[in-house]
């Protein structure tokens, strides 16, 4: 359960993206981001302990990865049985140089391995979505977005959410782009009083957004920030920048 948003970096160099996390309350927290080793290549993210892996992460190369859960309706939900976790997915790829290269190793990629998920892949140039129903894989590739562009799902059903946090995001972002990284901001912090289990920091008596990651990359460098609980109650208490290396590592 997340809700993702991208908008281009300043003077449209670079993007920069933020994660709303949402998870049941009483999954475990999150081990911090912290700056790992990956192939070659040096990468900023946090770890899920119950699982191993990861929900969001950056690299050295400028390349963003975001994980989201995709919730079916129940009939059309494989069996968990034999299933690995999700937060294995992101592992596959954050070593690569390139949205092109990432997408490539993931046409390797075995679906049935996990429960459906959509995975979003953004770096200068080109966004990649990769959407998996657990049993097949569809892949859509784009152009970087040069306007506000958002993900979103929930255990609820990712159609009962789908359209409220749109129209809130379409009438968040009408004004002009000197504004996007504020809104951006607000946006991801939005609460309904009387919606909580719709809001896109959202709070149900199982389940809320746990934390707030965004990642920031442009020319020279890549930087994740990290708020570890609820947004609109807690501060950002990490900030990682690495520089980013086009060339791969000796």
């Amino acid at each position: 359960m997340c809700t993702v948003t991208i908008i281009p970096g300043a003077e449209g160099a670079g993007y920069r993206m933020l994660c709303n996390r949402d998870e049941q309350r009483g999954r475990v927290s999150a081990i911090p981001p912290a700056v790992h080793r990956v192939e070659a290549r040096e990468a900023v993210m946090p770890v899920d302990p119950a699982g191993g892996g990861t929900w969001v992460a950056v690299n050295g190369a400028g390349l963003g990865l975001t994980l989201l859960n995709l919730n079916l309706p129940t009939e059309q939900m494989p069996d968990r049985k034999g299933r690995v976790s999700r937060g294995g997915v992101i592992a596959n790829c954050i070593g690569c140089e390139s949205v092109a290269a990432a997408a490539d190793r993931l046409e390797g990629l075995k679906p049935n391995l996990y429960m459906p998920f959509q995975l979003v892949v953004v770096g200068e140039e080109e966004l990649v979505v990769l959407r998996s129903d657990g049993g097949d894989s569809e892949m859509t590739r784009v152009r970087r977005p040069d306007q506000p562009w958002m993900i979103t799902s929930s255990g609820l059903g990712d159609h009962l959410v789908e359209q409220p946090r749109r129209e809130l995001f379409d009438g968040w972002f009408e004004r002009g782009a000197d504004e996007w990284g504020q809104r951006q901001d607000a946006f991801h912090r939005h609460f309904w009083p009387d919606r909580t289990q719709l809001s896109v920091c959202m709070r149900r008596p199982d389940a809320k957004t746990v934390s707030l990651t965004s990642v920031s990359v442009d020319a020279g460098f890549a930087t994740m920030g990290y708020v570890p609980g609820p947004p609109d109650r807690t501060e950002q208490n990490v900030k990682i920048t690495i520089p980013i290396r086009r060339e791969v590592p000796e």
